[in-house]
């Protein structure tokens, strides 16, 4: 079966999802057609993690993470483990210096800290580097695999190029609901540390 392709959107206000798009398909041979939510949380979250500043990059890892889950699983468990080093870091150098040493070139996350070792940085930077080359959108462009079970699955996301454009319209409209949400992110990722004195030992 071919990938299912999204070729309406709506973006609406959700009760416990918030800003929310609702993407449709037309009706198949069967007559159904496919809806699929993305929140305007989730796009920003992934902004954040691969280290993305436009929606246009960050609906195309969207959609090479819904065609391929199992990679995506091991994609995260390695983004999770370099982002959440640099982030506490991050938040910790801040914290010490009372919000003196933010940065705003070459910054690697929303918090935008320059005192975090060069090690860990380009870990950072190598860990996003093989995430996007693996789902096939980096300079390397080498695709992990699909299982054979799943070739047969439409896709989870496919946005038409008018769908996509929408999206990507409406998310620069919301520019500082997308900075709140990937100061979320980054929070999530920091937890109780600063109030015990520092960054979890690693």
């Amino acid at each position: 079966m071919e990938p299912t392709e999204y070729t309406e959107v709506e973006f609406t206000e959700q009760a416990g999802t918030g800003p929310c798009f609702s993407l449709w398909s037309e009706p198949g041979p069967d007559g159904e057609g496919w809806i699929h939510e993305l929140p305007l949380q989730a796009l920003a979250d992934r902004m954040e993690l691969f280290g993305l500043t436009e929606p246009e990059e960050t609906l195309d890892v969207l959609t090479e993470l819904a065609r391929e889950p199992g990679a995506a699983d091991e994609i995260y468990e390695s983004l999770h483990e370099a982002y959440g080093e640099v982030v506490r870091m991050e938040a910790y150098a801040l914290y010490a210096g009372g919000g003196l040493n933010r940065q705003t070139a070459g910054a690697q996350t929303v918090l935008a800290v320059g005192l975090v070792s060069e090690d860990r940085r380009r870990r950072l930077e190598d860990v996003r580097r093989e995430a996007l080359d693996r789902l096939g959108l980096g300079a390397g462009a080498v695709r992990a695999a699909m299982s054979e079970e799943g070739e047969e699955e439409p896709f989870a996301l496919r946005p038409s190029p008018e769908v996509k454009e929408r999206i990507c319209e409406i998310v620069r409209r919301h520019s500082k609901e997308i900075e709140d949400y990937r100061m979320m992110t980054a929070m999530s990722f920091v937890g109780p540390s600063l109030e015990n004195g520092g960054p979890e030992s690693e």
